[in-house]
């Protein structure tokens, strides 16, 4: 039986205050990716509209 594992890149904003974080944080919308290239993408496009990132 083969097994095959799925890495996922989460990123938790919030988007009054714009930051961006890589842990949880209680009230923060949390956004799941299964691609790597799109999650990178996907903070650039954060990083270009003024997103912190903690």
């Amino acid at each position: 039986m083969m097994t095959t594992e799925t890495t996922i890149w989460t990123v938790w904003l919030n988007q009054a205050r714009k930051i961006a974080s890589f842990h949880a944080i209680d009230g923060y919308i949390r956004y799941d990716f299964r691609d790597h290239g799109h999650f990178l993408h996907y903070m650039q496009e954060l990083q270009d509209g003024g997103y912190l990132f903690q």
